[in-house]
């Protein structure tokens, strides 16, 4: 397998990449990916499939990894402004202007008490 074998999938890879990511330069990003790991990982080609569906196996790998990518910069940028410095954002939500913490730790149960109340759910269920 050469660089021609792979070229002559990449138009294809681009249009699949294209249809499900919805972003020009993320599906460019996939199949360049996917054109670099057919290359280096071409003695794991068996034959069994035709290289088209090996390709495009390789190419939802690199998808997925994508959107695994996503998750995490948006749980990320949920509370952090792109100008912010990440501490500053953090100590924001928990601290007051003071220093002080913003939230009172809750109270601790007595587990004399917790286990009277398992046992009147227990009695009246």
């Amino acid at each position: 397998m050469n660089n021609n074998d792979l070229s002559q999938h990449r138009a294809m890879l681009l249009r699949y990449a294209f249809l499900h990511l919805r972003d020009h330069a993320a599906a460019e990003d996939a199949v360049q990916d996917t054109l670099l790991a057919a290359l280096h990982g071409n003695e794991s080609f068996r034959s069994e499939s035709a290289i088209r569906t090996w390709m495009v196996g390789i190419l939802k790998h690199k998808m997925a990894d994508y959107y695994r990518s996503l998750e995490k910069q948006a749980v990320f940028n949920d509370w952090v402004d792109d100008d912010d410095d990440p501490n500053a954002a953090l100590e924001q939500l928990l601290f007051n202007g003071k220093g002080r913490w913003i939230g009172t730790p809750s109270a601790w149960k007595e587990p004399d008490h917790a286990l009277e109340q398992a046992e009147f759910w227990v009695i009246f269920e």
